[in-house]
C-alpha cells in the first residue's frame, strides 16, 4: 500500500482514538450501542471499512 495512503489511515485512526479517549464517540446511526473503533483498508474489496466496538457504559 502507498505510504501516503497508510499515513492517511493512521491519521484518521489517531483522531478517532482521541475522540474515543475523551468520551466523544462516533456512534452507528442504526445500532447506537456501537461506536467507531478503527478504520482499515480491505484490499480484496478496495474499500475503507469501519470497525465498530460495543459501548460498555
Amino acid at each position: 500500500m502507498d505510504l501516503a495512503f497508510n499515513t492517511l489511515i493512521s491519521n484518521l485512526n489517531a483522531q478517532i482514538k482521541a475522540l474515543n479517549d475523551n468520551n466523544f464517540k462516533l456512534y452507528d446511526a442504526e445500532n447506537r450501542e456501537y461506536f467507531i473503533d478503527t478504520i482499515r483498508y480491505d484490499k480484496d474489496e478496495d474499500k475503507l471499512v469501519c470497525e465498530f466496538k460495543e459501548d460498555e457504559e
